[in-house]
């Protein structure tokens, strides 16, 4: 009785997920579309949509086997924005920590550049219609 026991226990333990964090940083590149996920099934809450070319710090993975017996991997991510949820392992491709700061700091600058060309522009708007409003005004 006590074998058959301990070897249904050891059955459980083993059909759960398996789940790893990470020690230290870790990027990864969202690689098409994907929903982040309050918990890692596929039926979770939706927390948000992370767009392909999306640079996201990997916290964890976890490893589960499905009723198809097939390994399926998600990991626990974090987004730009600071949310923290499941992204099915599909679309994620993990990055070398070289390479992922990189394509972060790639994705602020050309950010900023645009930042700084719409308040650009939005400068010449506010002076060509200034430029207007004083000459209807000395037209008067």
């Amino acid at each position: 009785m006590n074998r058959i026991a301990i070897l249904l226990f050891a059955l459980l333990i083993n059909c759960g997920p398996e789940i790893k964090t990470y020690d230290g940083e870790r990027y990864g590149l969202v690689t098409n579309g994907v929903i982040l996920r309050k918990e890692f099934e596929k039926n979770s809450e939706r927390l948000r949509e992370l767009t392909k070319g999306s640079i996201v710090i990997l916290l964890g993975e976890v490893h589960k086997k499905p009723e198809n017996n097939e390994k399926v991997t998600w990991y626990k991510i974090k987004s730009r924005s600071g949310f923290t949820g499941y992204a099915f392992g599909d679309y994620i491709k993990p990055l070398s920590l070289d390479i992922g700061k990189n394509e972060l700091m790639l994705k602020q600058n050309k950010f900023e550049i645009r930042l700084k060309k719409q308040l650009s522009n939005m400068q010449k708007k506010e002076l060509i219609l200034l430029t207007n409003f004083l000459w209807m005004m000395l037209l008067i």
